[in-house]
């Protein structure tokens, strides 16, 4: 048993790790903010990571990462300019991305996605990594 190979400590990992960390974290903010929507992959080589919010057409993205750089082509409109890896070098696996200036529209849950260079699959496919249900409140009400 000590003698697992790397590719299938790999496989383990990506397959488990989403069904593990499956449950939606709750992120409050307030209009103006500046808010880290977090995902952690293993530190692995990763071909794309994916945000996407469920309210969005399935063609549309809040921030993909795809062939070594950004991709905002179908990029949502309202997250252009917005939206930003926190670690560019996507150091240690850390797929989280930086949502600049959220407003109440930006309200809803948010998933992460990410394929890795070994896996033959769309990356739209894979279960959510990261879960995030962002609610944008007035500060008045706090609602």
């Amino acid at each position: 048993m000590a003698h697992i190979t790397s590719s299938l400590l790999l496989l383990i990992i990506t397959w488990f790790l989403p069904v593990l960390s499956a449950e939606a974290l709750i992120l409050k903010a307030r209009p103006g903010d500046d808010v880290t929507l977090s995902c952690q992959a293993p530190d692995v080589d990763i071909e794309a990571a994916e945000w996407s919010r469920a309210d969005l057409k399935k063609e549309e993205y809040v921030f993909l990462y795809r062939d070594r750089h950004t991709d905002s082509i179908k990029q949502h409109q309202s997250f252009k300019n917005r939206v930003e890896l926190k670690d560019k070098e996507m150091k240690n696996g850390d797929l989280s991305v930086i949502l600049k200036n959220v407003k109440k529209e930006d309200s809803g849950t948010y998933e992460c996605r990410f394929k890795t260079e070994n896996v033959e699959s769309n990356i739209t496919e894979a279960k959510p990594t990261s879960t995030i249900k962002l609610e944008v409140v007035d500060p008045d009400t706090g609602s």
